[in-house]
């Protein structure tokens, strides 16, 4: 996209600035609709293609948090690529578990997604969600799984 809101170039050496280019790759996707407006879905990095369609983590994250229960929500995806996410919460019973899959089955449009309660999810300085920790402690967890044939 164009925005007048960014920077006026790369500083060199002499003083002298060297323009950016004129389009940002943001990450950011959008929908046009047929009145020739356009419609932000969210972050290509916050947003999975289900049956062809493109759905917002964060919309499926509003949802889940509505439980007073949950005080955060992380993403990740296994070996085989589904998705799993990892649930801040206190409240850890089957019971609740299962109430969680089944807003996310209904959420990904009858996408499986494993749902994982955790004591506390990795944080940035900022308070964001860490997902470079989140994937590493994933990563270590499924290294340390025996492989079946």
């Amino acid at each position: 996209y164009q925005t007048p809101f960014c920077m006026l170039g790369y500083l060199q050496d002499n003083g002298s600035l060297v323009a950016p280019a004129t389009w940002i790759d943001s990450g950011d996707l959008f929908h046009q609709g047929a009145d020739g407006l356009w419609f932000w879905i969210g972050r290509d990095s916050h947003t999975i293609k289900v049956q062809g369609e493109l759905i917002s983590l964060r919309t499926v994250t509003d949802q889940l948090l509505q439980h007073q229960e949950i005080s955060g929500v992380g993403y990740t995806t296994n070996a085989k690529g589904e998705l799993c996410a990892f649930v801040e919460s206190d409240t850890d019973s089957e019971g609740f578990r299962i109430e969680l899959s089944r807003l996310l089955f209904n959420s990904l449009r009858g996408r499986r997604a494993s749902v994982r309660i955790v004591e506390s999810l990795p944080r940035t300085e900022s308070g964001k969600i860490d997902y470079y920790h989140l994937n590493q402690s994933v990563a270590a967890v499924q290294a340390q799984s025996p492989t079946h044939s």
